[in-house]
């Protein structure tokens, strides 16, 4: 009798009742209504993902631009200076020679000559330190 009693129990298949199933299909709703909001959320944090990232982008070209344009500015005024100091220096000894002082220009020129040995070989130096 017990073989048969679970044989009926085996073959008996669950059904739900009307109330079980709306509570199901109510929860499978609130389900899917909670994945459209996480997506709708995921998409709004990757728009904005991508917004901050183009902004990012276009503040490190500008920077980079402003950097280019800077060293390019400094670069310049360092030759106009070096040309203007040149070329004083060599009004100066145009001068003295034009006074008659030839050895004093002499003089001033190896001074010179010992100047841009020292500051070349300082540069190196340094250069090759790096």
């Amino acid at each position: 009798m017990s073989g048969e009693l679970q044989q009926s129990q085996e073959n008996e298949v669950w059904q739900p009742t009307p109330e079980q199933f709306n509570r199901f299909l109510e929860n499978q709703t609130r389900e899917f209504d909670l994945r459209e909001k996480e997506l709708t959320l995921r998409q709004q944090q990757d728009k904005r993902g991508f917004e901050y990232a183009q902004k990012t982008l276009e503040a490190q070209a500008a920077d980079l631009h402003n950097a280019r344009e800077h060293e390019i500015l400094k670069q310049r005024n360092t030759f106009y200076f070096s040309g203007a100091v040149v070329l004083f220096v060599l009004v100066f000894m145009a001068f003295a020679l034009f006074i008659g002082q030839g050895e004093f220009v002499k003089d001033v020129a190896k001074m010179i000559f010992v100047f841009a040995a020292g500051a070349v070989s300082g540069f190196q130096y340094g250069k090759n330190k790096k």
